[in-house]
């Protein structure tokens, strides 16, 4: 990766970082839904087809924690 290119990835992961967040969120949001969806259409009830699909995910949670970028002489 030229210097050039690293130096606007880490602009934008500086000052984008909410932007990010919000969009894995979103994605995340889509996916799991996607996944209860799914599990209703096999028989389950909502609240059975959301435990499931959370157990897929491995919880939402860890998955929101974007790593952040480093800068300076020792990254």
């Amino acid at each position: 990766m030229c210097a050039i290119t690293r130096f606007v990835c880490r602009i934008r992961a500086l000052f984008g970082r909410h932007k990010m967040k919000a969009e894995l969120a979103e994605e995340l949001r889509f996916h799991l839904e996607s996944e209860i969806n799914k599990n209703i259409a096999a028989g389950m009830s909502p609240e059975e087809g959301r435990y499931p699909a959370l157990r897929l995910f491995g919880g939402v949670r860890p998955c929101l924690k974007v790593p952040k970028v480093r800068t300076g002489p020792y990254s």
